[in-house]
């Protein structure tokens, strides 16, 4: 969430990829409007979300209040994971050639 935060303040994109077992997500969130990971994303803590609110995210010398990650050690192999990096990178190259602002007429 915080680093989804810095993404809106700085206005990039995040891509986020992850594995668990024999299942991969990549999803993209787009600095311009439409869902972000705060939206979609069910059960978070009220007081971490307004500390990590975009337009306060680059007030904090430091984010040591954000707790520590429960998750569970995971069962993916290498191949799953390096599919799941392959796509994010597939993501982010598809993002970047179509991203009007950085058109380049010469391509």
């Amino acid at each position: 969430m915080a680093v989804q935060a810095l993404c809106l303040a700085l206005k990039i994109p995040m891509i986020m990829g992850g594995t668990f077992a024999g299942s991969l997500t990549v999803d993209l969130f787009r600095p311009n409007g439409g869902p972000c990971y705060r939206c979609v994303t069910d059960g978070l803590q009220s007081d971490l979300v307004e500390k990590l609110h975009p337009s306060k995210i680059l007030s904090y010398e430091s984010i040591e209040f954000i707790p520590k990650d429960n998750n569970p050690t995971g069962q993916s192999n290498v191949y799953l994971c390096s599919t799941c990096s392959n796509l994010m990178t597939s993501l982010m190259i598809n993002y970047i050639f179509n991203d009007e602002s950085i058109k380049d007429p010469k391509r």
